[in-house]
């Protein structure tokens, strides 16, 4: 059997081709691939994409093409199972989930559950997925949790029990750079290998954007001689790479998807009436900035290539929520003491912070600006937090309600419990403020559609259905859906106790652009 996968990943429509890559990691075999298309075999030729030390890491790449219906495409690769996976049609929206923040942030949280209750979100949304098929999985950050190198025998924890000053000018030694590299190899072939998303992972091509925790917790939200220092300078490099090819399966030049290699992996898909914007949220981040001006340049610019001003619905993946109560107060309380302080690179991340309040702003005029421009409609996916939250920006300077109106759905974790109760009151009551961005542009916080809740404190994670109704689908409405599952009894912010099968399932409606 294979070590790890198959993990479909998503490639891009070209030339009316579903492009799909499965990788596969195996030990001294190399794997042959075969995909049923219509009854007819094709061969996929691998494509050796890493090695380290015994153990390959290989990549299968398969265009299916897109015809006027539904297609479901099966799939066998040396030494695993056989699988399948769902195309849309050509003139069709794809049915889509969306995920985030799928691991624990330390052991101790890790091990205080059972492995079936941790999975229990993946196997409701593989439960899903063979009722109605998924054609794309969006993992919004997180998609592994590499704090634990922290906590593992060796010199890494060894170092991370050191003075603050004495840390800072420690240096990368080879043997931190050894366990380094075999610690992010270990963990995505461990981790990935769990019931639940395993199976989906097999059946769904997806679409994954690393966050501080595919790093490790907080990574660019350091203070300058923490984030520059010898350990964290040698550690990045191997995260990168494990992220280059686990979760980007070794492409990184790709025309019209990659928009910036040189400066990170943001990603831009044309799906049809549908655009998916995933900027790269962490490669450049530090305290003063989310990514720098020419990459900014070149993430806004593929909203104004040939046909992509035509989409009906833009949504934008943001691996921090845009939309979010301010945590500026409590930041600048913890700033009193700097770097002594748990929470304050949590906090720094937020694009509330301070310093990056000036790039969120310009990313939401320009969106409204292109919401008036083009007459799309545009939706933020977003994760990070661990509760599900419903946010939107409103504008009173750009056009109809339309124009004026971006959606924010955050779902987050599918795997990472909510946080504790003294945090989620807290989070109450600065969910009740709205947030002037610029004159007569606010964005405020919004009880979860059906219910009363300004924020769901369970698992959960995003259904997101297009309307296939034939006069929808050169203007596809979206109806997107939080699904929850826990075992525990959560409570109200009056401290109600509600039952966990009475906040299963959580719609929402994104109501098209009527074209003019």
């Amino acid at each position: 059997m294979a070590i790890m996968g198959p993990v479909l990943g998503f490639q891009g429509v070209q030339n009316n081709n579903w492009q799909v890559g499965a990788l596969v990691v195996t030990e001294g075999v190399r794997p042959e691939g075969t995909f049923n298309i219509g009854g007819t075999m094709l061969n996929a030729t691998p494509v050796l994409i890493h090695t380290h030390g015994n153990q390959q890491v290989w990549r299968l790449d398969m265009g299916v093409p897109m015809t006027n219906e539904f297609q479901n495409i099966s799939y066998e690769i040396t030494e695993c199972e056989r699988y399948s996976f769902s195309v849309p049609p050509l003139d069709a929206a794809p049915r889509m989930a969306f995920c985030s923040c799928n691991g624990f942030s330390s052991l101790k949280l890790m091990k205080d559950e059972s492995t079936r209750d941790q999975m229990a979100n993946w196997l409701v949304m593989k439960s899903r997925h063979e009722a109605e098929p998924y054609q794309l999985l969006l993992m919004g950050g997180d998609q592994v949790y590499a704090d634990e190198m922290w906590e593992v025998d060796g010199p890494l924890k060894e170092w991370a029990k050191l003075p603050f000053d004495a840390a800072n000018v420690a240096p990368f030694t080879d043997e931190m750079d050894k366990r380094t590299g075999d610690f992010y190899f270990k963990l995505y072939c461990r981790r990935w290998s769990q019931e639940g998303m395993k199976a989906m992972f097999a059946r769904v091509p997806t679409i994954m954007m690393w966050d501080d925790h595919d790093i490790f917790d907080g990574w660019g939200s350091y203070l300058e001689e923490r984030q520059n220092c010898p350990v964290f300078k040698g550690i990045f490099p191997h995260a990168r790479k494990a992220f280059e090819v686990f979760q980007r399966q070794g492409i990184t030049t790709q025309p019209d998807i990659c928009l910036s290699p040189v400066h990170g992996f943001s990603l831009g898909f044309n799906l049809g009436r549908i655009g998916l914007l995933v900027p790269d949220l962490r490669s450049e981040r530090t305290r003063d900035q989310v990514m720098s001006e020419s990459h900014w340049n070149n993430v806004l610019g593929w909203l104004k290539k040939p046909g992509n001003e035509l989409f009906s619905h833009l949504l934008l993946v943001s691996s921090i929520p845009i939309v979010h109560p301010s945590f500026s107060m409590l930041e600048s309380f913890l700033g009193v003491f700097p770097g002594q302080q748990e929470l304050e690179d949590d906090l720094a991340d937020h694009w509330n912070s301070p310093p990056h309040v000036g790039e969120r702003d310009r990313i939401v005029m320009r969106l409204l600006d292109h919401a008036e421009k083009t007459k799309t409609r545009i939706s933020i996916l977003s994760g990070d937090v661990h509760v599900a939250v419903h946010g939107i920006i409103e504008s009173a300077r750009h056009g109809d309600n339309n124009a004026g109106v971006i959606t924010q759905f955050t779902s987050s974790g599918i795997v990472h419990p909510p946080p504790p109760a003294a945090a989620l009151l807290v989070y109450h009551l600065l969910n009740q403020r709205q947030d002037e961005i610029q004159r007569g542009v606010i964005s405020r916080m919004m009880a979860i559609p059906g219910t009363q809740y300004s924020f769901i404190a369970l698992r959960n994670w995003l259904s997101i259905e297009p309307d296939l109704d034939e006069a929808r689908r050169d203007n596809p409405r979206l109806w997107v859906h939080w699904l929850a599952v826990e075992g525990s009894v959560v409570r109200d912010p009056k401290n109600q106790a509600i039952s966990p099968k009475d906040v299963k399932r959580y719609t929402k409606v994104v109501n098209p652009i009527k074209e003019t």
